[in-house]
C-alpha cells in the first residue's frame, strides 16, 4: 500500500499521544467502555470534548471511542484538526467582483421585499445596522481557513445554519482570527449532526453520560457495550 502524502493526509492519519497533557492543556484518550468514559471525565474535569463516531466509513478526525479533552473550544478543535502538523492557517480572502455582487444582491433583495410589502420595521433596522458594519469602505473580504486537508471542503466549512459573525477586518490579529474560527468550528460540530465527530461542553457531556446510563439500565445497546470484558 502506498503511503499517503501530506497533501492527502487526514487528521485521523496523524497519531496523538495517549493520555498525556500536551498542546496547551489537551488530552487524547481512547475510552472503549462507558465506565472508562465516565471515570475519565469525572477525574479530569475538562470543560470541552470531542469524540469520534462510527458511521460505516473512514472518519476524518477521530475513530470510534477516541476523545480529545481540553479547557477551551479552540484547543480541542486545533488538536482534532492536527492544525500544526497539517499546516492549517488563516487567510484574508478578497474578491472585488464577489463583494460588488453581494452589495447589489443585498439592495435588490430589500427593494423587492419593500415592493411586495414584506419588509418589516425590524428588517429595516437590521439592514441599516448591516449597512454600517458592511459598507463599500469597510467590507472588502473575509477571513477563512486555508490548507484544509484532504476532502474537507472550505466552501461549506462553517455551516450557514449556525449564526457566525463573519470576520471582515483585515487588520484583525491572526491569533485572534484563528481562535475565533476554531471556536466557530466547535459550535458547528456541536450544533449539527456531523457524520464522524461529536462535540460537547460540560452540560451536554453529562447529558450524554446520563442517556447511555439509561440505555444500560433498560438493557438496550449503549456506548462501548461490545467492549466490556475485553482485556
Amino acid at each position: 500500500m502506498k503511503s499517503k502524502t501530506r497533501k492527502n493526509l487526514l487528521p485521523v492519519d496523524i497519531k496523538l499521544p495517549e493520555r498525556l497533557l500536551f498542546n496547551g492543556g489537551v488530552i487524547f484518550a481512547t475510552l472503549r467502555t462507558l465506565e472508562e468514559l465516565e471515570q475519565f471525565w469525572r477525574e479530569h474535569q475538562f470543560q470541552f470534548a470531542c469524540g469520534g463516531r462510527y458511521w460505516g466509513e473512514e472518519p476524518s478526525f477521530l475513530r470510534e471511542y477516541q476523545w480529545i479533552f481540553g479547557m477551551s473550544k479552540s484547543s480541542v478543535v486545533r488538536t482534532a484538526l492536527r492544525w500544526e502538523e497539517l499546516g492549517i492557517a488563516c487567510e484574508f480572502y478578497e474578491d472585488p467582483e464577489i463583494i460588488a455582487g453581494w452589495f447589489h444582491d443585498r439592495d435588490e433583495y430589500r427593494a423587492n421585499q419593500v415592493k411586495n410589502g414584506d419588509w418589516t420595521d425590524l428588517d429595516e433596522k437590521e439592514y441599516q445596522a448591516d449597512c454600517i458594519r458592511r459598507s463599500p469602505e469597510t467590507y472588502h473580504g473575509w477571513w477563512q481557513l486555508k490548507n484544509l486537508p484532504g476532502v474537507l471542503d472550505l466552501s461549506s466549512w462553517l455551516n450557514s445554519f449556525t449564526d457566525h459573525e463573519e470576520l471582515i477586518d483585515p487588520n484583525m490579529p491572526v491569533a485572534e482570527v484563528e481562535r475565533t474560527l476554531q471556536e466557530q468550528t466547535f459550535d458547528d460540530w456541536k450544533n449539527l449532526d456531523c457524520e464522524d465527530i461529536q462535540c460537547h461542553d460540560r452540560i451536554s457531556f453529562e447529558e450524554m453520560i446520563a442517556y447511555w446510563r439509561q440505555e444500560q439500565t433498560a438493557s438496550e445497546d449503549y456506548y462501548g457495550k461490545e467492549n466490556e470484558g475485553i482485556v
